[in-house]
């Protein structure tokens, strides 16, 4: 796991993940151990549309929003390589929470039409 840089405007911390040759941009905040929150941004944003909730609320929650892959800091693979579908961004960000940040159990906060993201079948 990468260590993660502090933003010293916003106190988020923000980092590269990697699974499956992909690389994601991750930002978090609050702490590890209290209840945590996948943010997942619209399909035509990336995680900085959060980082005022994640201000707000991260006295109480540990709140983790990635750019999905092929969005903003995040890698963009071809369509060959990776085959874009709300499921399989949906699996991998699932996949990054659990293998690399070691959270088993979060809630989903998904904006606009990436609430079909996690259709992780």
């Amino acid at each position: 796991m990468a260590a993660a840089a502090v933003s010293e405007k916003t106190g988020i911390r923000e980092r590269f993940v990697s699974w499956n040759k992909e690389r994601m941009f991750v930002r978090e905040a609050g702490e590890p151990g209290t209840p945590a929150i996948l943010l997942f941004h619209d399909l035509s944003t990336t995680s900085e549309v959060f980082v005022p909730l994640m201000e707000l609320l991260s006295d109480r929650y540990h709140l983790v929003a990635p750019d999905l892959v092929g969005f903003g800091r995040s890698g963009r693979p071809s369509e060959a390589e990776f085959g874009y579908t709300f499921g399989r961004l949906g699996c991998y960000a699932g996949t990054i929470m659990t293998e690399d940040l070691g959270i088993e159990s979060y809630a989903v906060y998904a904006q606009g039409s990436s609430g079909g993201v996690f259709s992780c079948a």
